[in-house]
């Protein structure tokens, strides 16, 4: 199962890749997301604003999650577009090496942003890093890369069309949002303080939505389903 997993993510991620109408938006979105929040970052930081700084850390956490949804958001659609999405159907793997494969592909993009930005933030801005931002660096970060990745994957393989003119890239994006919210309003309610504390429970709040959605997305993904919507 693993070797089908990898063949379909590498596969996915040659084609995402080579394809520069994918490539160059993705690139500018990245591009101009960087050079418009580190400053500010640069600037909160001078400045000893540390609710600002948390919260352009979170906004920065969604580059990678879009970079992540808009390969998810592609990997059924460009199967359709090349006519190569029955190929792939009728192949003698299983539902879930499928959904795991094109999966892989989104996840590797988001975790390859996530690590550039840790370390841009790591390097630049070192003395803003203790305990509660690393969580949210190197945990939270990463389970939303997932959380989007499940999220975009189950959303376009049930309803293909969505993912026609980038209306399914709001999904993850609201989603996450959605997550967020839910944690401040808990916390709210719990009146917690200590950031260390009040980022664990976020981290557990994002890997058990995480989790939930994986599931749902499993039992979503239907490669009948998909044959009928061509």
């Amino acid at each position: 199962m693993n070797s089908v997993v990898m063949e379909i993510g590498k596969k996915e991620l040659k084609t995402t890749f080579k394809n520069k109408a994918i490539i160059v938006p993705l690139l500018l979105a990245v591009g101009i997301s960087i050079f418009s929040l580190v400053p500010q970052l640069s600037k909160a930081v001078a400045e000893g604003e540390i609710a600002s700084v948390y919260l352009l850390l979170f906004m920065l956490l969604l580059i990678p999650t879009v970079m992540a949804s808009m390969v998810g958001m592609n990997a059924f659609l460009n199967e359709i577009k090349w006519r190569t999405i029955k190929s792939l159907l009728v192949a003698p793997v299983s539902e879930k090496e499928i959904f795991m494969g094109k999966s892989l592909a989104s996840i590797t993009t988001g975790l390859i942003v996530e690590i550039c930005l840790v370390v841009l933030i790591l390097v630049f801005f070192p003395i803003v890093v203790d305990i509660p931002i690393l969580i949210i660096l190197l945990v939270i970060g990463p389970l939303l890369v997932l959380f989007a990745t499940f999220l975009i994957i189950a959303a376009t393989s049930r309803f293909p069309s969505s993912a026609e003119g980038g209306a399914a890239g709001f999904i993850p994006v609201g989603g996450v949002l959605a997550v967020f919210f839910l944690g401040f309003f808990l916390l709210s309610l719990l009146k917690i303080d200590d950031p260390t504390l009040t980022n664990i429970i976020i981290a557990l709040i994002v890997a058990g939505i995480t989790f939930v959605t994986y599931i749902i997305a499993t039992k979503w993904f239907n490669r009948e389903r998909l044959v009928v919507g061509l």
